[in-house]
């Protein structure tokens, strides 16, 4: 029969090997939750990078500030998607990641229903876009982030920050432009170049729809700039 100070030593001992295997699993559980929020973050950072670029670079041509938000807010519809996606998980681990990986789910079928020709090629240029979401999924799955409040802020502000530095030029840019309202043929000379900017024509910065009979010549395209 076991002495009491033996039976105490050993309840001790199970008790500290225990108290080290929960604190190993909770520092690789913690691991694993911030190697989902970098994935996530970076991610998002990308799209923000991205869509603010095209954002000002394809549009900000309306009249209308409220139409010009609008686009601005169609190209930035990633990167409010995945930020979304990366918050979610930290209150709601389980379904965030569920979340994450059916958006993974759903932008491949999307991506297939798009091609006309599904080629073994064209599936596999598809996994860099959607294996990600699916990969932070299981991250998402098992893994938290602690502390959780860094991890909020690391994902909702590094991405917000990267689209303010990225609209700083073309914000500054569009703001000096002057509309004379002149749409007509413009020689522009500059650097020992003349060229000519194309009329306006149908369809032309208006509803993004030519009819058929022109769809094969944009006007866009055929400006000399």
């Amino acid at each position: 029969m076991c002495k009491p100070d033996t039976a105490i030593a050993r309840f001790d001992e199970v008790c500290n090997n225990l108290g080290k295997f929960l604190r190993t699993a909770m520092r690789r559980t913690s691991m694993v939750g911030w190697l989902a929020v970098g994935i996530s973050t970076i991610i998002t950072c990308l799209w923000a990078f991205w869509g603010t670029f095209e954002a000002f670079h394809e549009g900000w041509y309306f009249e209308l500030l409220r139409e010009n938000l609008i686009c601005t807010t169609q190209y930035l519809a990633l990167m409010l998607i995945f930020l979304v996606l990366s918050v979610i998980p930290l209150r709601w681990p389980r379904t965030g990641a569920m979340l994450y990986q059916a958006f993974g789910i759903g932008l491949f079928v999307w991506i297939c229903m798009t091609r006309r020709v599904l080629t073994l090629s064209a599936v596999i240029g598809m996994l860099p876009m959607t294996l990600p979401p699916l990969f932070v999924g299981i991250l998402f799955w098992t893994g938290r982030p602690k502390p959780v409040n860094r991890a909020y802020r690391i994902s909702v502000f590094l991405p917000l920050i990267v689209t303010a530095l990225c609209a700083i030029e073309p914000v500054t840019r569009i703001a000096g432009r002057v509309d004379d309202g002149d749409c007509g043929v413009r020689v522009i000379e500059g650097n020992r170049v003349k060229l000519i900017w194309a009329p306006e024509g149908p369809g032309f910065m208006g509803s993004g729809r030519l009819p058929a009979t022109e769809r094969s010549f944009p006007w866009p395209s055929g400006a000399l700039i």
